[in-house]
């Protein structure tokens, strides 16, 4: 059975691990000393690990699982917007450490929050990774690791209908963990390095209509109402990978 380190056991690494854990060994890492007690008696093989934003933490060394691991990824979250530059850059260097010199596949969750608020077809050429604080670092230490610029994050309890919205006549651009577990998975069989994806669903319902089917008061029919808003493209994606998604439709997320 092939090994894979889930770098972060949160809403996202959770579920990529539940997924997978029939067809990899899965090895993670949680920051809470109380979560990782619960989830070792849950069967999970886990242990403590803290990437500080203030410094580059000089104890850090590469932890001993890594080098088994036929492949790792990175879900621990990195956001332009709301983290500072040194504290991103700390936190990569962190990660790069506790990783070390491993030289197979790395995989990092970065976010189509990178691309600008215009009303317009995105791509991946849209923002180069060389241009960002986090996806160039990892890129730096990782010159084969995978990026994946994950549209939001939806599936299991994460509704639209259940958060206050704003400009509800916007394109989504949301994605199903299912299909990130899927895409991972597919990725690794392929032996797959050096790649940057968009990993969104391909469809773009504006928030309204998810939100009206979600609800029950929606007929499903084609809306008038002129949508708005960046549409990302997966395709680079679909035509790499001949990838066909599990979940197409963010209107039907919850079913």
């Amino acid at each position: 059975m092939k090994k894979l380190a889930i770098i972060g056991f949160g809403w996202l690494g959770s579920r990529i691990a539940d997924i997978l854990k029939e067809k990899y060994q899965i090895y993670s890492t949680t920051t809470s000393a109380e979560k990782c007690l619960d989830l070792k008696k849950q069967g999970w093989n886990i242990e403590v690990a803290f990437f500080s934003d203030d410094k580059i933490d000089t104890s850090l060394h590469q932890a001993d699982f890594i080098k088994d691991m036929d492949a790792v990824m990175i879900t621990v979250p990195f956001s332009e917007r709301r983290h500072s530059p040194e504290a991103m850059k700390n936190r990569a260097a962190n990660i790069a450490k506790y990783i070390g010199d491993f030289d197979k596949p790395v995989f990092m969750m970065s976010s189509t929050g990178i691309y600008p608020e215009i009303s317009k077809i995105m791509t991946e050429d849209e923002v180069r990774s060389e241009d960002l604080i986090s996806e160039g670092a990892f890129k730096n230490y990782f010159p084969q690791i995978n990026i994946l610029r994950l549209g939001g994050l939806m599936g299991d309890n994460r509704l639209l209908k259940n958060y206050g919205i704003k400009d509800p006549e916007n394109l989504v651009n949301h994605i199903h963990y299912e299909d990130i577990a899927k895409v991972v998975e597919v990725m690794i069989e392929k032996k797959l390095t050096h790649k940057l994806y968009n990993l969104v669903a391909p469809l773009h319902p504006t928030k309204q209509e998810i939100i009206d089917v979600q609800t029950g008061n929606s007929t499903d029919k084609n809306n008038n109402t002129e949508k708005k808003g960046k549409e990302i493209s997966p395709q680079k994606l679909i035509d790499d990978l001949d990838y066909e998604f599990l979940r197409p439709d963010p209107k039907y997320f919850h079913n």
